[in-house]
C-alpha cells in the first residue's frame, strides 16, 4: 500500500499544471464577462449584494479575472450566476471546471510540500490528506505561509508559461523577417539581371525613387483625398497620421456635425430635429455641413474626407460642389481589412470613464488590472456603439451603399487599395507610398501597368 501511494506522489510538473489551470480559467472568466456586455464590476457587485447569496466585492472580482488566485466555488458559482443570468445548465460546467482546477490546486501544494521538506514521503501523504479534508468546506482558512508560498508558486509558473510563449512568438517571426527578406533580395536580384545594377546600388535607387515620390505628393497643388473603409479600419487614426503627414487638414463629418448643432445653426438644428425623432439626417443637409468646412481656407489645397461621402447620391453632391470650383477628387484611399478583425478591435476596445481619451483594448494594450484605468483608476467599459450587434449593422450599410461610392473611384482611377492591419506607422508608410505612386501615375510619371503594389 506505501508502494501504491508513494507512486502517485505528483512531482513538480503540477504546479506548471496549476498555474496554466488557473490562467485558463481566469481567461474563461474574462471570455464570460465579455460576453455579458461587459458590465462594470462596480454593477456586478450591486447586483449580487441585491440577491443576498454571496458577497462579489470589486476588489475580489477584479483578482478572479486577472489570475490572482483561485476565488472560492460560493464565489465563482455567484459570479457566473450574475454573469450568465443564472444559467443552470453553465453554471454546473464552471462548477466542474473549479473542481478540476481545485484538485490541480491540491496537487501543487503536495508537490511544494515535497520541495521544501526532505522528510519521508509518508508524512507529505499525512499532510496532504489532513489538507484534501478541510478542502471539502470551500470557505477553510488557510495558513498566511501557505497562501504566500501558493502565490509565488502561481506566479513563477505563469512567468514561465509567457517567457515560452514569448520565445515562441519571437521566434515565428523571425522566422517570418527572415523569409521576406529572402523573397525581397531574390526580387531584387531577378531586377539587377535585367537592368545589370549591382544590388547595393539598385537598393538605394528604389528608396530613392520612393522617398523622391513621397517628397513630391508632399508639394502637390491639389490633394483632394477621400478616405474609406469598413468600420474599424483605423480611418481616423491614419487620417490624424496622414494629415500631419501632408499637410492638409482632416474633415470629418462626425466633428461637421456635432460643431453644427453645437452652434444651432440652419442645418445643425434640422440635424438636431431629425436625431431626436430617430429620422435619418437628409443627404443635402450633411453634404452642406461638410461644404462649409470644406470652404475655410486651410483647406483650399486639400484635404482628408472621413465619413463622406457614404453613398452615391453623397458623392454626386461633392462632386458638383467641387466642380464649380474647377477641381475634383484627386484620389480615395481605401484600408481595407477583414470583418471578423474589424469585429475584434471593437469588443476589445475599453473606455475609461473618468476620461474618454483613456482607452485600452484587452488584446492589443490591455490595461494592467482588467477593468481599471492605468492612467487615472477609472472603470473601463465597453461603449454600446462598440458591440457586435452594432458593428454587424455598420457593416451592412458599408456593404449596400459605400462598396459603390469605392467602385465609382476605382473606375474613375483614383482608388487606392491598402491593408489595414499591423501597426499604426507600417500602415501611414503604405498609405504614402501607395498615394504618392498613385499620384504619380495621375501625373503621368510612371505606367499604371507596372506599378508596384502599394501593400508590399
Amino acid at each position: 500500500m506505501a508502494t501504491e501511494e508513494a507512486a502517485e506522489l505528483p512531482d513538480l510538473d503540477n504546479l506548471d499544471a496549476y498555474g496554466r489551470a488557473l490562467a485558463d480559467f481566469a481567461d474563461a472568466l474574462v471570455d464570460l464577462h465579455v460576453n455579458a456586455g461587459a458590465p462594470t464590476l462596480r454593477q456586478v457587485e450591486e447586483r449580487a449584494r441585491a440577491d443576498g447569496r454571496c458577497l462579489l466585492s470589486v476588489s475580489a472580482i477584479s483578482e478572479a479575472l486577472n489570475g490572482k488566485r483561485l476565488p472560492s466555488l460560493d464565489f465563482t458559482a455567484e459570479l457566473v450566476r450574475q454573469l450568465t443570468s443564472n444559467n443552470g445548465e453553465l453554471l454546473k460546467e464552471w462548477i466542474e471546471q473549479w473542481r478540476s482546477v481545485k484538485r490541480l490546486q491540491r496537487k501543487a501544494r503536495v508537490a511544494q510540500q515535497r520541495e521544501r521538506q526532505t522528510g519521508n514521503h509518508e508524512d507529505v501523504l499525512g499532510e496532504n490528506r489532513d489538507r484534501s479534508a478541510g478542502d471539502v468546506s470551500v470557505g477553510v482558512q488557510e495558513s498566511p505561509d501557505l497562501i504566500t508560498t501558493d502565490a509565488r508558486a502561481e506566479a513563477k509558473a505563469i512567468a514561465a508559461e509567457a517567457k515560452a510563449h514569448a520565445m515562441r512568438v519571437i521566434k515565428e517571426a523571425e522566422e517570418e523577417a527572415n523569409r521576406l527578406r529572402s523573397e525581397a533580395h531574390t526580387a531584387l536580384r531577378e531586377v539587377e539581371s535585367v537592368t545589370e545594377l549591382p544590388l547595393g546600388e539598385l537598393e538605394n535607387f528604389l528608396v530613392a525613387g520612393r522617398a523622391a515620390l513621397r517628397q513630391r505628393l508632399r508639394q502637390r497643388s491639389s490633394l483632394r483625398i477621400t478616405l474609406l473603409g469598413p468600420p474599424g479600419a483605423g480611418k481616423g487614426t491614419q487620417g490624424i497620421y496622414l494629415a500631419k503627414e501632408l499637410d492638409v487638414p482632416k474633415v470629418h463629418l462626425g466633428e461637421a456635425l456635432r460643431s453644427n448643432v453645437a452652434r444651432e445653426t440652419k442645418f445643425g438644428r434640422i440635424a438636431k430635429e431629425c436625431m431626436e425623432s430617430g429620422k435619418l439626417i437628409p443627404d443635402d443637409v450633411l453634404a452642406s455641413m461638410i461644404f462649409e468646412r470644406l470652404a475655410e481656407a486651410d483647406a483650399s489645397r486639400g484635404f482628408l474626407l472621413d465619413g463622406f461621402p457614404r453613398n452615391l447620391k453623397q458623392a454626386d453632391l461633392l462632386a458638383q460642389w467641387l466642380a464649380v470650383r474647377g477641381v475634383k477628387i484627386d484620389m480615395a484611399l481605401l484600408i481595407d481589412i477583414p470583418e471578423e478583425e474589424a469585429l475584434m478591435r471593437y469588443e476589445g476596445r475599453r473606455i475609461c470613464s473618468h476620461d474618454r481619451n483613456h482607452v485600452f483594448h484587452l488584446q492589443h494594450l490591455p490595461p494592467k488590472r482588467y477593468g481599471i484605468c492605468d492612467s487615472c483608476g477609472g472603470t473601463l467599459a465597453l461603449r454600446e456603439d462598440d458591440s457586435a450587434l452594432t458593428v454587424r449593422k455598420r457593416y451592412e450599410v458599408y456593404r449596400e451603399d459605400v462598396t459603390k461610392v469605392i467602385d465609382r473611384h476605382e473606375s474613375e482611377g483614383q482608388l487606392v487599395v491598402i491593408h489595414g492591419l499591423g501597426g499604426v506607422a507600417d500602415c501611414t508608410k503604405r498609405a504614402v507610398d501607395g498615394l504618392a505612386m498613385k499620384a504619380a501615375q495621375i501625373d503621368g510619371l510612371c505606367s499604371t501597368r507596372e506599378s508596384p503594389h502599394p501593400e508590399g
